[in-house]
């Protein structure tokens, strides 16, 4: 681990940014050709498996619609009375139920439920075709009921007549009550009832005295009995209902038989289609193993490149540009901790600032040291009480104390004599007073004055 780190410490910050991408490049590639290979095979599996159970599922889904609209149209002929209606609506059901058979395809296990739907709309036609007669009958006879004891009951509130004649009036007002309670009854055991009340009640009105009364109890006797008979109609009515509402719930009953075949064909066809989804899942499950492996490494490396862009680069040449202000504006104490030891271009260039501030910090001991050097060479070079100057190797002059002036007896400060020490001897007092002398006498004897 430790050579394979060495190795890596080897290459340059360019070089490991283009690896980086490089890597990144060839793992989203690999991501998007098997993304493709695996959505493409997907896609073949998937159109064979529409071809193979697209007709059977719509058959099914044909024969519970047709099974539906068959339970839906049957209670409507509960509202037809008219033979011409009823008959049309009967047609109507049965074509239904035509089509019905026609979606099963002649299939064995609906068979019977079909053969009792049929007997089923049979039964309900035969019960309801001679309803239409029947409720014309009752409502005739509920009319002339209804005008007989209205006048049953003005006669009886006849204060003018006698009070035994104003109750016999009474007595056939509740026989025509009775008798309106029969052909308005909802149930056979009201009808039944609403019967013995009827007989029980005629008997004790048999033979009235006055002639009115007894003509309005053969009113109401004729009326009762025109015929068939109010009860023996009634009956007939209630039956009817009865049957019919039997033939209904079977008509539902064996609608919700084939419905159930219709789901079960579904169902079938639903279970070949979780088996190929589950087929299908397992190759996106790998699919989307590899993917997520692929994704996770394509991660690691953005990650790693970004902690290595942020952490060894950015952060690095911050730190080394915050340094080389610090030691521009003149702190030679600036350190770098934790230097990175990689031989890229970041570790050169801290080896490269650590050589720069060893040189500036040696420059600056060696300024100070010859800062001192000429501290005290000027102390020492002032404080001579001879005049003293430093001549260059052209005879300029490149020092002086105080005290050459004052012993050339020059005035201090003064530009003549300029910058060399034989102008200034030509300048000073000695050499006018020396006349006739040589030059160069004079020169020694001022230099010898000056010394």
């Amino acid at each position: 681990m430790s050579r394979l780190r060495d190795w890596f410490r080897d290459f340059g910050v360019r070089i490991r940014l283009s690896a980086a991408l490089a890597v990144m490049f060839g793992l989203m590639l690999l991501v998007s050709v098997i993304g493709l290979r695996v959505l493409d095979r997907t896609e073949v599996w998937m159109n064979v498996l529409h071809r193979d159970t697209l007709t059977e599922v719509a058959a099914a889904m044909d024969l519970s619609r047709d099974a539906s609209d068959l339970a839906t149209s049957a209670p409507f002929l509960f509202a037809l009375f008219a033979p011409y209606q009823l008959e049309q609506e009967v047609a109507k059901v049965m074509a239904n139920l035509d089509r019905v058979q026609h979606s099963s395809e002649s299939d064995p296990a609906l068979d019977l439920p079909l053969s009792r739907l049929r007997s089923a709309i049979e039964d309900l036609a035969q019960a309801l075709l001679p309803q239409s007669a029947r409720q014309a009958e009752l409502k005739a006879i509920d009319r002339a009921l209804v005008r007989l004891n209205a006048r049953s009951r003005r006669m009886a509130r006849d204060t003018a007549l006698p009070l035994e004649a104003r109750q016999d009036w009474s007595a056939l007002q509740q026989l025509t009550a009775v008798a309106l309670g029969a052909a308005r009854a909802e149930e056979l055991i009201e009808l039944g009832e609403f019967s013995r009340d009827f007989q029980r009640q005629s008997q004790a009105l048999r033979s009235p005295e006055p002639e009115d009364q007894r003509r309005t109890f053969d009113e109401i006797s004729e009326v009762v009995q025109r015929g068939t008979g109010l009860f023996v109609l009634k009956h007939g009515h209630l039956s009817a209902r009865l049957d019919a509402e039997s033939a209904l719930f079977r008509i539902r009953q064996e609608t919700h038989r084939v419905n159930a075949f219709a789901e079960t064909k579904v169902a079938q066809a639903e279970d070949r289609l979780s088996r190929a989804r589950a087929a299908t899942s397992d190759t996106l499950a790998y699919a989307r193993n590899a993917f997520l492996a692929l994704i996770l490494a394509s991660l690691v490396v953005a990650v790693t490149s970004s902690f290595y862009v942020s952490r060894h680069v950015a952060r690095n040449l911050e730190r080394i540009s915050g340094a080389m202000r610090r030691l521009a504006s003149g702190n030679l104490r600036v350190d770098l901790p934790d230097a990175p030891t990689s031989r890229d271009e970041i570790g050169q260039l801290f080896t490269a600032f650590g050589v720069f501030r060893d040189n500036a910090r040696k420059l600056d001991r060696r300024t100070a040291q010859i800062r001192h050097q000429n501290a005290l060479f000027s102390r020492v070079f002032q404080n001579i009480k001879d005049g003293v100057a430093v001549e260059a190797e052209d005879g300029r002059i490149i020092a002086e104390n105080e005290n050459l002036r004052r012993l050339l007896r020059l005035p201090p400060g003064s530009d003549r004599g300029g910058d060399r020490m034989s102008d200034l001897v030509q300048a000073s007092p000695f050499s006018r007073a020396a006349g006739g002398r040589s030059a160069a006498a004079s020169r020694n004897t001022a230099m010898r004055m000056a010394t």
